[in-house]
């Protein structure tokens, strides 16, 4: 089993299904009555995703565009580039595959 390595300019904050203990050493937090928590990693931070995880996609309204994201379980997450223009980041995602 190999992996294969993805590069995504995307939004900064993604969308969990999973609790705010979840994610060891990093910042989650479920706003109000929201089902999904919100995990908000810092400049270059790193994780191991449980799957599920989100960030949508959009385009503001200047033409700047925000990649959608899902990860897998397994999948390793690094922001790689912070202070992007619209306040985006480029993530760097390990997927595990068959090879």
């Amino acid at each position: 089993m190999g992996s294969r390595v993805e590069r995504h300019r995307a939004g900064r904050n993604f969308l969990t299904p999973h609790g705010t203990e979840a994610y060891p050493g990093l910042r989650v937090v479920r706003p109000g009555e929201w089902s999904m928590a919100l995990l908000v990693p810092g400049d270059g931070a790193s994780f191991v995703a449980r799957g599920g995880e989100r960030l949508l996609g959009y385009t503001t309204v200047s033409g700047v565009r925000a990649e959608s994201l899902t990860l897998q379980p397994g999948d390793r997450v690094r922001m790689v580039a912070w202070d992007l223009p619209a306040s985006l980041v480029d993530w760097e995602v390990e997927r595990l595959s068959d090879v």
